[in-house]
C-alpha cells in the first residue's frame, strides 16, 4: 500500500498517516514507521487516542526513533463532559513534549455538545505551543447509525464553526482569517518554477477546508498571520514570481527574485502588525538561501488552525470526490478518495470484509 503511495507520479505521497482503530495496539507500529521512512515519506503521522502514549514510559521516545513526525491527538473538549480522556490526553501531550514530538489537536465537532468549546481549545494549544503544531476541526460527519433526527440536532458546517472561533476568540481571530484549502497552489508553483521540480498541489475543492495561522508571542496573545501580512497581496506576489521564474533564464530567475522580495516587503508593510521578524527570517531562508526546508521551521513559531469536513450522503458531493488530495491506500493497489471510502459508495464495507483474517 506505501508503495503504490511513493509510486504516483509526477510526485509521489509525501505524507502517510496510520489511522485505524487505534494504530498503538499493534506492536509492529515502530517497524511500520521506519518501513515508511526508508520508503521516503518525509512526514509520517498516526492518528491516536493517546491512551498508550500516556500510559506507557519511554512508549513517545519509541515513536520518535521509529521516525515518526506527528500525532494527531483526538481531542473532543478542555473539560471532563466534551472530553471524557482529558487527563489522558493532557499526560499524552506532556510526554510528547518531552520528546519533542509535535501535536495537532483533532475536535469531532458537535452542535449542542463541545461548539461552545471552540475558543477554549484555541487557547489550550496556545498555552501548550511548545508542542502541539496545530488544531484541524472536524465537523461531524454522519457515516454511521445516524438518524435524520440526530443529523437536524447535530449538524455545524465549517462557516458555524468559524462563527464560533471568532465569537469565543473575541474577535481576535475572524470568520475572515480563514482561507479555503486551494489557497496555497502559488506557493507549489513557485516552488516548482524555483527548482525545476514538479511539487504536490492541494487542489482541493473550496468547500472541503479553511486554515489560517497565528503566531503566539512571548506572552501568551496570538497574532493571526492576516495582522502581519496582506495575505492576498502576498498571494498575488507569489503568483507573479511563479510567472516570471516559468520564462526561465538565470537574470529573469534572480529579477523575478528580486521583484517578489520587494512586492513581499510591501504585503507585510501593510499588514497591522510590525513584529514580522520572524517571518522576514523564514522567507530570508526560504527564497534567498533557496532552503525550502526552512519552511518547517514555521510550524515551530505558529500554530495552524484549520476545519476540514468530511462528506456523509446527506451532503455528498461528486465534485468534492473528484478533487479530493486525501486517500485511503487498500491492499490490492488501489486509492479511495477519503470520503468515498466512509461515505456515498462506502468502500470501507467492502475492504473489510474481502480482507477480514479469520479468527484463529
Amino acid at each position: 500500500m506505501m508503495q503504490v503511495l511513493r509510486d504516483e507520479k509526477p510526485v509521489p505521497a509525501p505524507a502517510v498517516q496510520f489511522s485505524g482503530g487505534e494504530p498503538t495496539m499493534r506492536e509492529d507500529l515502530a517497524e511500520i514507521i521506519k518501513m515508511a521512512k526508508q520508503m521516503g515519506f518525509p512526514q509520517v503521522q498516526i492518528a491516536s487516542n493517546g491512551v498508550r502514549i500516556a500510559n506507557e514510559p519511554g512508549y513517545a521516545q519509541d515513536l520518535k526513533d521509529s521516525g515518526l513526525n506527528t500525532v494527531y491527538l483526538h481531542f473532543d473538549g478542555i473539560s471532563p463532559a466534551t472530553n471524557p480522556l482529558l487527563k489522558i490526553h493532557e499526560k499524552a501531550i506532556g510526554n510528547l513534549r518531552d520528546v519533542r514530538l509535535g501535536v495537532v489537536l483533532v475536535p469531532t465537532v458537535i452542535r449542542g455538545k463541545n461548539d461552545h468549546e471552540v475558543g477554549d481549545i484555541i487557547r489550550f494549544a496556545v498555552k501548550n505551543i511548545s508542542v502541539i503544531r496545530g488544531i484541524n476541526f472536524q465537523p461531524i460527519a454522519f457515516t454511521g447509525a445516524a438518524t435524520d433526527d440526530d443529523v437536524k440536532k447535530s449538524r455545524i458546517t465549517i462557516p458555524e464553526v468559524l462563527d464560533c472561533v471568532e465569537e469565543q476568540m473575541q474577535g481576535i481571530l475572524k470568520k475572515n482569517d480563514f482561507y479555503p484549502v486551494p489557497c496555497v497552489l502559488p506557493f507549489s508553483d513557485l516552488v516548482e518554477a524555483y527548482t525545476g521540480r514538479p511539487q504536490v498541489r492541494f487542489t482541493a475543492h473550496q468547500h472541503c477546508g479553511a486554515a489560517t495561522y497565528v503566531f503566539v508571542q512571548n506572552d501568551g496573545s496570538v497574532v493571526p498571520v492576516n495582522r502581519m501580512v496582506d495575505v492576498d497581496k502576498f498571494f498575488e506576489t507569489i503568483s507573479q514570481m511563479a510567472e516570471k521564474l516559468k520564462k526561465g533564464g538565470t537574470i529573469n530567475k534572480y529579477s523575478a527574485l528580486l521583484e517578489g522580495v520587494k512586492n513581499m516587503h510591501e504585503s507585510v508593510r501593510k499588514g497591522e502588525q510590525g513584529n514580522t521578524a520572524e517571518f522576514w527570517k523564514i522567507i530570508g531562508k526560504t527564497l534567498i538561501g533557496q532552503n525550502f526546508e526552512a519552511l518547517r521551521d514555521f510550524h515551530w513559531n505558529a500554530l495552524f488552525i484549520g476545519t476540514m469536513h468530511f462528506m456523509d450522503r446527506y451532503n455528498y458531493d461528486l465534485d468534492r470526490v473528484s478533487r479530493c488530495c486525501i486517500h485511503y491506500a487498500t491492499p490490492d493497489g488501489k486509492l479511495i478518495p477519503f470520503c468515498t471510502y466512509n461515505s456515498g459508495p462506502v468502500y470501507r464495507e467492502q475492504v473489510w470484509k474481502k480482507y477480514a483474517q479469520s479468527k484463529k
